[in-house]
């Protein structure tokens, strides 16, 4: 799905960390609960009495290594995907450049769903109703096919888009491309390495 590249909730995190907020070692749950009735009873005063601040101080302890005290809000459990985390950084002012890499594999609900996203360049979370903007100015999507693939793309997707064909490189082009990322690895002239 389109919303998808847009972000994702781990829940699965979530899950383990409202797990582990519930996890207090059975011997400190009875501890926690004699020392209530006592406190409930007026056996004792918290204030004064000093074994209370040991037991107290493993209570802190166990918040603290045992993550009791974890905020489970789903704001701190969104990953944002590619295309919201690009949204995301352009509307902070940043230029961003987006490639996605040969659309035409997709479903076409999904470049449809795409389209809609571009479009706006906003989202909301749902499950935090934070609103996500972007700003047109500093995002650039560039999105390749294959020639004979880009029929599989919908109309209103081409209509939306400038087109720029690439030619396979030329023999030059092509030894141009080698030196640049090889050349300070490679011995053999990049020359040698092309058919014909």
């Amino acid at each position: 799905r389109a919303q998808d590249l847009l972000y994702s909730i781990d829940d699965v995190r979530r899950l383990s960390d409202a797990q582990a907020q519930a996890q207090v070692p059975e011997q400190i749950r009875q501890e926690a609960a004699v020392w209530k009735q006592k406190i409930l009873s007026g056996e004792t005063n918290p204030a004064e009495d000093k074994e209370y601040g040991v037991f107290k101080a493993k209570m802190s302890a166990i918040t603290e290594l045992g993550e009791t005290a974890k905020d489970l809000n789903y704001i701190n459990y969104v990953d944002l995907g590619p295309l919201g985390e690009a949204i995301y950084q352009s509307g902070k002012g940043k230029r961003v450049y987006l490639v996605i890499d040969e659309i035409e594999k997709g479903r076409e609900e999904l470049m449809t769903g795409i389209l809609d996203e571009i479009e706006n360049l906003t989202f909301t979370v749902g499950e935090t109703g934070t609103v996500v903007k972007g700003d047109k100015k500093n995002l650039r999507i560039v999105i390749t096919t294959n020639t004979e693939d880009s029929d599989k793309i919908p109309p209103s997707f081409r209509r939306r888009s400038l087109y720029h064909f690439v030619d396979y490189p030329s023999r030059t082009d092509m030894a141009q491309i080698i030196d640049l990322n090889f050349s300070p690895v490679m011995e053999l002239s990049s020359t040698s390495l092309l058919p014909g």
